[in-house]
């Protein structure tokens, strides 16, 4: 991130800590959250100079932010987004057991990809080098494989909304 201007990676940690902020009580559920049940996930990687974090919500919300300035948000207005985040979703519990729990959630190392879930009861961690992620070693797996799908669909959701703009 040394090359990025600073107001643009101020930019990046305050949406970043604002949805590291977000409670279980501030989910829009269609049922209550227990204490142990994922409510949320944050992804975050390297893309080449830059970070990005990757937030979902059980809402069916989610979000973008790239460490440059630039991002999706609102991704939650969009039922193909909804789908792939609760699908998502879905697949976290199975991760609680590999994870560690954090009382702090720093950025991640250099040239790791981490995944934090959102309980009531705290933050669990899981990370991994990012040349490992592809691999048929990777510890992720089949979640991987939806994190693209979400931001697939967060892409598409702002191609249609640009479209939308310009009607």
């Amino acid at each position: 991130m040394n090359d990025i201007p600073k107001n643009q990676v101020n930019l990046y940690t305050n949406l970043r800590k604002n949805a590291l902020g977000i409670t279980a009580d501030q989910i829009e559920s269609y049922s209550p959250i227990s204490e142990s049940q994922v409510y949320g996930v944050m992804i975050d990687w390297e893309i080449e100079e830059s970070l990005a974090s990757l937030v979902a919500y059980l809402s069916g919300d989610a979000s973008i932010y790239l460490s440059e300035g630039r991002g999706i948000i609102g991704g939650g207005n969009f039922e193909n987004v909804r789908n792939e985040v609760f699908s998502l979703l879905d697949m976290a519990p199975g991760l609680i057991e590999k994870a560690t729990k954090l009382e702090e959630v720093p950025f991640p190392e250099k040239g790791t990809c981490r995944i934090m879930l959102f309980t009531k009861q705290g933050f669990y961690c899981m990370e991994e080098k990012t040349k490992e992620l592809n691999s048929t070693n990777s510890i992720w797996g089949s979640f991987l494989l939806q994190t693209k799908k979400v931001h697939q669909a967060l892409v598409e959701s702002q191609k249609e909304q640009d479209i939308n703009l310009k009607n």
